[in-house]
């Protein structure tokens, strides 16, 4: 009993060490039936308040990666966000993929992102399109953020269909996943 508590302990402490200095976190140990649910690329005038409703009437919190533009277009929904008692993540100013833009550039997204949030926005980040390597985690890092990825999409991107998407996500969250969806659909048409 006690070896497997160190163990687990241990595995804990050196997940986090490597996570730390070489990727995101994407997922929590946890046995216990709850996943966190992330949306990325609002706000959305129009989904992220309906979102925002579906999450009150099941009293379930959310993590919501913004892009800097969308939250300076839309500061009243971004507080809203925050007043719901949802956390707010930087998801860079317009979503450039940062593999394919410089150090500088990089930095300037994170920057003018942080400053739409404030004073709402924590130091978390998600990568756009989820694309990062340890260099730029560890760049992330720097500027004080937690590189946060995700262990199960639900396709909501590229699946129109919102009994699949839901089917997808009944049958197939495991505990302890971190889950990517999208407050903003402007491109495929409304929320359901």
């Amino acid at each position: 009993m006690a070896g497997e508590i160190f163990t687990k302990s241990m595995r804990k402490i050196l997940g986090s060490c490597l996570r730390k200095v070489a990727g995101a976190i994407t997922n929590v140990v946890t046995e216990a039936p709850v996943a966190s649910l992330t949306f990325d690329d609002g706000p959305d005038p129009v989904c992220t308040p309906k979102v925002l409703d579906i999450l009150k009437q099941y009293d379930v919190r959310a993590t919501f990666f913004m892009v800097g533009e969308g939250a300076q277009n839309y500061p009243d929904i971004v507080k809203q966000v925050a007043i719901d008692g949802h956390a707010i993540g930087n998801h860079s100013w317009n979503h450039l993929a940062f593999p394919l833009i410089s150090l500088a550039e990089r930095w300037g997204q994170i920057r003018k992102c942080r400053q739409a949030l404030a004073p709402y926005g924590e130091r978390l980040f998600r990568p756009p399109y989820g694309m990062s390597d340890k260099k730029s985690n560890i760049e992330m890092l720097l500027q004080g953020y937690e590189v946060i990825g995700w262990s199960f999409s639900s396709e909501d991107w590229c699946e129109k269909n919102s009994k699949v998407i839901s089917n997808n996500l009944a049958n197939n969250i495991k505990p302890g996943d971190i889950v990517l969806l999208h407050d903003r659909y402007s491109m495929r048409g409304s929320l359901k």
